[in-house]
């Protein structure tokens, strides 16, 4: 765990020194791809630009073809299905002990630690197979709770909560964060200074934002991350929500253009299409994720490390 949180904070915090390594890593990954995937065996170039764009549905029609080895042996990260069918990612130990140190290391940069009290807000997954809405991770210091409506009773349960257990930092959908803090504005309940919303997978709109933090005086940040990769990058403390500085220790991003497999001009919108470097049980290149973003700012590269997200996961 160690070694690779350091790894990733390395190249987090300086990703301009760290591109002639994970151009090493690109390299290494596609030639294990060739070597280890029936899907990728048939290439025979060796630049990125020599492998097809694929998305879920390519994936999904010869997902045998993307496994190295028998699945079992690995970890599957399922996504929810929110948009579409629920898609299964596999991952090797290694790859999923660096995802957990990626969302640490990501945590870090705003005061996140470790073991630090969470409320962790879900809407879409089921309750514990007990009927229980609440499930507390003591390793973790995390309580899940499940969200069956967003009505006064339940949000009400949800600030009781924030109280009772000293909650430092809350996280959920953008849309679930959304309603809790309308329902807090609406009572005019005054929650701990100090206290972080954490928006994932869906943008937070700048109207929400600056309540959060101009009317109630509390912080948000939003995560960019998707089950298949984990997390890809984040917002600034208390900016703008769908304006991202990217992770670069595990991903090589690309933007495509919208109905083409071309690099957008600059200031143009495009596809987000990664290339994971860490996961060698189901090696994804050239994933085309199905959201749209805009890059803001460059590596001297010309891949992005600064960009606008426009849409998430059309697909």
């Amino acid at each position: 765990m160690w070694r690779h949180y350091r790894d990733v904070r390395r190249i987090m915090l300086n990703p301009e020194k760290s591109e002639a390594l994970r151009e090493r890593r690109l390299a290494d990954m596609l030639t294990y791809a060739k070597g280890h995937t029936r899907y990728y065996s048939g290439i025979s170039g060796n630049s990125l630009t020599d492998f097809p764009v694929v998305d879920k549905n390519m994936i999904r029609e010869a997902f045998n073809d993307f496994i190295v080895v028998e699945k079992n042996n690995y970890i599957c990260h399922r996504t929810s299905g929110s948009t579409g069918t629920p898609f299964p990612a596999y991952q090797d130990k290694s790859g999923n002990i660096r995802r957990i140190a990626t969302v640490k290391a990501g945590n870090e940069e705003f005061g996140f630690h470790s073991c630090m009290p969470m409320l962790y807000l879900r809407s879409l997954e089921l309750p514990e197979k007990d009927g229980s809405l609440l499930r507390y991770e003591k390793d973790q210091n995390i309580w899940f709770c499940y969200i069956p409506a967003y009505d006064d009773i339940t949000l009400s349960g949800v600030v009781k909560l924030i109280f009772d257990r000293h909650i430092r930092f809350v996280k959920g959908y953008a849309s679930l964060i959304e309603r809790l803090t309308d329902f807090i504005d609406r009572k005019s309940v005054v929650l701990p200074r100090g206290l972080v919303f954490i928006t994932i997978s869906e943008i937070l709109t700048e109207n929400v934002r600056s309540r959060i933090v101009d009317k109630l005086g509390l912080h948000v940040i939003s995560q960019y991350a998707n089950e298949e990769n984990g997390l890809l990058g984040q917002s600034v403390l208390d900016g703008p929500g769908n304006i991202f500085r990217l992770n670069k220790a595990n991903c090589i991003m690309e933007l495509l253009e919208l109905d083409s497999d071309v690099p957008v001009a600059p200031g143009q919108p495009g596809r987000v299409v990664l290339t994971d470097l860490t996961n060698k049980a189901m090696p994804l290149i050239r994933y085309d994720i199905g959201d749209v973003a805009v890059c803001i700012q460059t590596l001297p590269s010309g891949e992005p490390l600064v960009i606008q997200l426009l849409d998430y996961r059309r697909y």
